[in-house]
């Protein structure tokens, strides 16, 4: 993924208020000239019908309309991550936006749409919580051996440019005993430096630093960007398998429980040839 403007934002409704938040944040996306198309991931209850699914998609493209931005609406009437993805792909999306509820517990182990979507999308999942707290701050983006490729780091960019940020490298954050996928190394300040020159050639600047290893990684990212006072997090998803993720979740996931700002998971297996 290069870094270019916004163009598209591909956003999923439910009908939940972690849904009407997403819509709120995509046209707040959208101001600077990207167009929207709203897409309804109703499930089975007998409620969520044709026509239920059909206002809800109404009212958000007339929430947007009224701010002027063109958009339109998709009626999928399934729950599942697939239609999502498709949708954004039809239309070449640059993000896909959804809603996400706060999760306890055993919860937290179940595959949630939105957990399915960002091991799926090949472009990056932003999660928008009911109870965000608005802050005027940088875009926090943790910068990792992975990051070679800058799919997460140009996500960011793209993001900052639409928003009017700054952006606030993060690297060397810790690792728990016995996990390597988050592949820290010994050339930290190079990593932080190479990605603020890439970021200042597309006209965004940037602040940044290196954790001090106390802490899981999700926390010590969600501590660092709150002391920034950060108004969203960008993240690449170092995905686990088999039973290593039904117990311990992935950073990505956790960041996306417990944070309080908006989160934007960029999985670093795919390679968009947009």
């Amino acid at each position: 993924m290069g870094v270019s403007a916004i163009k598209h934002i591909t956003v999923a409704l439910d009908g939940s208020p972690a849904s009407g938040a997403a819509v709120r944040y995509a046209c707040e996306l959208a101001r600077v000239g990207a167009e929207l198309s709203f897409c309804s991931v109703l499930g089975d209850d007998p409620l969520d019908t044709p026509e239920r699914a059909r206002e809800i998609c109404e009212a958000a493209v007339a929430q947007a309309h009224a701010l002027g931005i063109k958009a339109d609406r998709h009626e999928s009437h399934l729950r599942l991550a697939e239609a999502l993805a498709a949708c954004a792909q039809e239309h070449a999306s640059e993000a896909i936006v959804i809603g996400s509820e706060a999760r306890k517990g055993l919860a937290r182990l179940r595959d949630s749409v939105g957990e399915s979507l960002m091991r799926i999308a090949d472009r990056p999942v932003i999660f928008i919580h009911e109870a965000d707290q608005y802050r005027g701050g940088d875009i926090a983006v943790a910068i990792s051996g992975y990051d070679a490729s800058h799919l997460v780091l140009d996500a960011a960019i793209a993001l900052a440019l639409a928003l009017d940020r700054e952006l606030f490298l993060i690297t060397e954050i810790t690792v728990p005993k016995g996990v390597d996928y988050y592949a820290p190394g010994s050339n930290s300040d190079a990593r932080l430096v190479a990605a603020a020159a890439r970021a200042s050639a597309a006209g965004v600047k940037s602040g940044m630093t290196i954790g001090d290893g106390i802490g899981s990684i999700p926390s010590s990212l969600i501590e660092l960007a709150e002391r920034r006072d950060c108004s969203m997090i960008v993240t690449g998803l170092h995905d686990r398998s088999g039973f290593a993720r039904f117990f311990h979740g992935s950073v990505a996931h956790q960041i996306v429980l417990d944070a309080h700002v908006p989160v934007a998971v960029v999985h670093h297996a795919f390679q968009p040839d947009r």
